[in-house]
């Protein structure tokens, strides 16, 4: 067993590091395997860590995950649901799957589950994963004169779309362009001649 500490302090990273992985993981199950109501829809990992979440113990820890984690950020914690009875609890969650849009049920862990369900919340959602594809320059250090921003733009969706295969292919387009580099063509006159084929 190996025990990680803080270079700082040496106290012990196991639990935040355990929390951390745990609250990854229900973010990664993601509302569409929640939502889904055909299992068949589903594989048999999800199918797995779907039941596994549905577990009493495991939300709890996946609630008091996230306490922590809103604590550690300085947020507003809220109030033990430990003090207020199941049924308080049975119809809290009622309310918020009354008050979803669309008949959506919310879902009850990740981070899914402590944003409000409403229209502007899903576009600025959706404004901050666009904004989160642009790419930081420096990422790109030692390339700048041998890739385009365009090439640039596709590496960072292919390297950030979660797909081992696509991040295999910007790896690939990545030793394309340091070989074409080494032959002397660059970002400008493989820009050129694109343009003139056009």
């Amino acid at each position: 067993k190996v025990f990680l500490h803080c270079p700082q302090c040496r106290s012990d990273l196991g639990p935040t590091i355990r929390d951390t992985a745990l609250l990854r993981r229900a973010e990664n199950l993601g509302t569409n395997v929640i939502e889904a109501e055909n299992d068949s829809e589903l594989s048999a990992s999800e199918l797995r860590m779907r039941s596994a979440m549905n577990e009493p113990d495991v939300r709890n820890a996946v609630q008091e995950a996230q306490r922590k984690e809103t604590e550690f950020f300085g947020g507003k914690v809220p109030s033990s649901s430990s003090s207020s009875s199941p049924s308080a609890n049975a119809d809290a969650d009622a309310d918020a799957d009354a008050a979803a849009p669309s008949g959506k049920k919310k879902p009850t862990f990740g981070r899914a589950a402590s944003a409000p369900l409403s229209a502007s919340s899903a576009g600025s959602l959706a404004a901050a994963a666009e904004k989160k594809k642009d790419a930081d320059d420096t990422l790109y250090s030692g390339y700048e004169y041998t890739m385009t921003s365009d090439e640039r733009r596709v590496v960072t969706e292919m390297m950030t779309a979660g797909s081992v295969t696509k991040l295999a292919a910007a790896a690939l387009f990545l030793n394309d362009v340091v070989r074409m580099s080494r032959e002397g063509r660059t970002a400008a006159s493989r820009e050129k001649k694109v343009k003139s084929s056009v």
